[in-house]
Parts: C-alpha cells; structure tokens; sequence
C-alpha cells in the first residue's frame, strides 16, 4: 500500500507532523513557565512588608526553588501546596475565589501534562489507506502512550494540545498580573478548553482573515 504514494507525499505529511509537535512542547514550555512566575508572586506577598529583602530579589530566589525540582508536575505541586497553605490570605488583590481559580488551572494543567507525555514520548509513523496518508500511533509494539492514541486524528490532537497549553498559558500570565501592585484586575472567566470553542475561534480566525 505505502508504494502507491510518492516520498514527496510522505515527506510533505511529515512535515506537518513535526511543527505541530513542536508547538506542543513549546506552548508547555511558556505554560510551566508562567505557573512559576505566578508561584513567585503568590508566595513573594506572604512575606511582611518591612522585610529586609526586595520583592524582586525575593521573587528571584522563589524562582530558583521553583527550578531547582526538574519534575513539571512536582513544580505545580509546589504552586498547590502553597495555595492550600493560605499563601493568598495576605494579598489584598486576590479574590475570595483565588485558590478555586489556581486549583482549576493546576487540575487542567495535570489533564494536559498526560497529552502532552503522550505527544512528546509516544512513537508515530506514517499511515497509507485509501483515503490518503496519516500520522498514527506506532502501537504495534505495545507502548502504553501509542495505545492511548489508538484510532485518534494525531494532527488534530497536537493541535488542540498546543491551543489548550496556550490558552492556561494566558490564564496562568493574567493571573500573575492581576496579583502584582497596580496590576490589571483579576481575569473575569476561565478559559473554554472544549474542542467545539478550538473550532468556533479558528472558523471566525479565518472568516476575519478574508
């Protein structure tokens, strides 16, 4: 079957393979580093105010604590730990649904580590049928992450991992703001993470793109 298409076919699905995985990992990347900020200004606050050291450098050392654990989830449990620890008691620009909002971001953020595991770890290779070439899950072998996969649209789901880091990204970013000294206000909403607002937003993208 994999004789009926051409390379240039095969490279040209693979090339569409390789930049959605690596939005997935890059868009990760901005997400963890944006939980650290805001770990840095949730704990930086708790501190009284006539201590010796600068918000800034105390911000500094809270970010080295926060990178000296190699674990993503391990660094998130930091962020939750303080939180449930009343780390936001004392910050007169956080609302009294704070800790539920943080909590709801950390959740989503778990739910996306395991996609972006299977993402980043899972094998792939290319698919011939008679409908076109695919990227599929490279299962035979048994992987646990290629299994999870199994029947999946690969493209589709780096796509909507990419969008969903980038969006708690922007929630993780707006409420660091909003817990700074004249900081904008605390975002109204959480973001929607279904795929049927991935498509509603990328239908009116494309609408006011003509």
């Amino acid at each position: 079957m994999a004789n009926m298409w051409s390379n240039e076919e095969i490279k040209k699905k693979f090339d569409e393979y390789l930049p959605a995985l690596g939005k997935v990992a890059h868009n990760w990347n901005h997400l963890q580093e944006n939980l650290g900020k805001l770990f840095a200004s949730v704990v930086s606050k708790t501190r009284a105010q006539a201590d010796t050291m600068s918000r800034a450098r105390l911000g500094g050392v809270l970010l080295a604590v926060w990178y000296s654990e190699p674990s993503d989830r391990a660094q998130r449990r930091m962020l939750r730990a303080a939180i449930n620890a009343d780390a936001l008691k004392k910050n007169d620009r956080a609302p009294p649904h704070a800790v539920e909002d943080i909590s709801w971001l950390l959740d989503e953020a778990d739910k996306l580590g395991q996609r972006r595991d299977e993402a980043l770890h899972a094998p792939f290779g290319m698919g011939f049928g008679p409908t076109g070439i695919s990227v599929v899950a490279a299962y035979a072998q048994g992987n646990p992450l290629a299994k999870r996969l199994l029947g999946k649209d690969i493209l589709d789901e780096l796509s909507l991992s990419a969008w969903r880091a980038a969006e708690l990204s922007r929630y993780a970013a707006q409420i660091d703001l909003a817990l700074k000294e004249k900081g904008p206000a605390w975002p109204d909403k959480r973001p929607s993470l279904s795929r049927e607002t991935r498509r509603q937003r990328s239908e009116s993208h494309r609408q006011q793109s003509q």
